[in-house]
């Protein structure tokens, strides 16, 4: 008769705690993308609610698209890279509120090295 080389007890354990490893690596895969998915609609959606649908010429619109631009997001102590839109107003921002004026000149209080590399 033939006897067994590997130990029973030893050798399920390690396939098992290996593919609950697997399974926790796939899960984070599944929930980053599941995410960034989800960003992504959302984000699409905002800019459409401003801007009306891609391409669209309708009159009235809060803002325009002005392209994309990447982004990053939290994740698990790290950061990932996501795409989004980028959305300009088209009506001024009231100067009360600092609409393109730099912070020295709004009335705000920014660092003296924020104010001497803008020039301002």
């Amino acid at each position: 008769m033939m006897k067994s080389t590997t130990l029973a007890a030893v050798v399920p354990v390690a396939i098992v705690e290996q593919a609950w490893q697997e399974v926790g690596a796939s899960f984070e895969r599944f929930c980053l993308t599941a995410g960034i998915a989800t960003l992504a609609t959302m984000m699409e959606e905002d800019a459409a609610r401003l801007c009306g649908p891609r391409y669209g010429r309708a009159a009235g619109k809060d803002g325009h698209r002005w392209g994309k631009t990447k982004g990053k997001i939290g994740f698990h102590g790290g950061k990932v890279e996501i795409e989004r839109p980028r959305v300009r107003a088209r009506k001024p921002v009231p100067a009360e509120a600092g609409g393109g004026r730099s912070p020295c000149r709004a009335g705000r209080r920014p660092s003296p090295r924020t104010c001497w590399a803008s020039g301002r």
